[in-house]
């Protein structure tokens, strides 16, 4: 009997996802795109290649595997990624602080990849989708709110209102003016809901079902941390016949008018007025986000920190980019279509120098025979 142990090579399938991740970063200009490589002493071993470790965690996200540690440890198991990094095995630390110094760079990958995807012509360009998710943040656990802190919260607050309530109520018996605000937009009764009052921008009213205007004072308060909103109210409350069903407050009905108002409605108008498109805005931009938050499971961040959670959803965009294209083009397609678009840009450069190169000639002979124009170059 006779052991023969097959190389590494012959373990890796031509059209293995691994290969086209090994083809794309090699013709990737690294420093261009702005990756930092790691410094270290005389004595101590020669930094990983950057291009070594963005393989790994474009692997690794197509892998659904994003901590540093599980990294690491699929390096010294994993036989693509021994094929990907050459056997290379960084730690932990290394790879993580990779991802923690390019986030920009990371980026420029991904805005790399949008160009290659417009030269294949996948990208039309003639109808442009926008959309937006929220990922859960990495923060502390007092930080951290779930269904159920929210709702003791909510029952805080609640007891909290009814006391102030009742000590208002005890106020008003002794003659004590105290204004509130209440807070609700919406009625006991549907046909007395927000949106069945009438603004009149010119008069900066409200126009209740009942015929009511109702007026501000003009000042801005602040709704959150995010934006402001006008007051409207009307002493037309205190003896409306249909009290009952528009508000429950005992200062009469309050309705408020957010900074973008104008704007939340111009977006509603169009939307009504261009429902064919915006169910076509659906299909384009809101699947990729059901894909990595439901199917990868992608719906919080790793890192802290806006301009370090940019590269961790870089590389998340990244890793669906590269899905759809091999969904798209197959593994064998997509090879061919890299491979030709970095012979076309090859070609191009030598075109330019070519052409670099000529002109400076042509411009060396043209001095030669008009020493006016070699004195001007020297001197403008």
């Amino acid at each position: 009997m006779v052991l023969i142990e097959s190389s590494m090579e012959e373990k890796i399938e031509q059209d293995n996802p691994v290969k086209i991740i090994d083809l794309f970063v090699d013709n990737c200009n690294l420093e261009e795109l702005g990756f930092v490589r790691a410094k270290h002493s005389q004595e101590g071993r020669p930094p990983y290649d950057p291009r070594d470790l963005l393989k790994l965690f474009i692997y690794g996200y197509l892998n659904r595997t994003r901590t540093s540690r599980m990294l690491e440890k699929e390096c010294k198991r994993n036989l693509e990624l021994m094929w990907l990094l050459k056997e290379l095995t960084p730690d932990h630390n290394t790879i993580a602080n990779f991802r923690k110094a390019n986030p920009k760079a990371i980026k420029q990958v991904f805005r790399r990849m949008v160009t290659m995807c417009k030269r294949l012509d996948l990208i039309g360009g003639k109808v442009i989708a926008i959309d937006g998710t929220k990922l859960r943040a990495q923060n502390s656990k007092k930080n951290n709110y779930n269904q159920r802190k929210i709702d003791e919260h909510l029952a805080y607050i609640e007891s909290r209102l009814h006391e102030y309530l009742d000590a208002l109520d005890i106020a008003d018996a002794a003659e004590t003016m105290v204004a509130i605000p209440a807070l609700s937009t919406q009625a006991p009764d549907p046909a007395y809901n927000v949106d069945q009052f009438i603004y009149n921008k010119e008069t900066d009213t409200y126009q209740c079902p009942q015929k009511n205007i109702l007026y501000t004072n003009g000042t801005w308060y602040n709704k959150g941390y995010d934006h402001k909103v006008k007051q409207y109210k009307t002493k037309a409350c205190k003896h409306c016949p249909v009290r009952e069903h528009c508000t429950k407050a005992k200062n009469g009905r309050i309705i408020e008018r957010s900074e973008f108002a104008e704007a939340i409605l111009r977006n509603k108008l169009a939307i009504e007025q261009n429902k064919e498109l915006y169910k076509r805005r659906q299909e384009i931009v809101e699947h990729p986000f059901g894909t990595i938050k439901r199917q990868w499971g992608f719906d919080y961040t790793l890192m802290k920190g806006k301009q370090k959670v940019d590269g961790d959803v870089g590389l998340i965009f990244i890793a669906y980019l590269f899905t759809r294209l091999m969904n798209i083009l197959g593994l064998k397609g997509l090879m061919v279509a890299i491979s030709s678009l970095i012979s076309l840009l090859i070609t191009q450069k030598l075109t330019l120098k070519h052409l670099i190169i000529e002109f400076q000639r042509s411009q060396r002979i043209f001095s030669e025979i008009n020493p006016l124009y070699r004195y001007l170059i020297i001197c403008p």
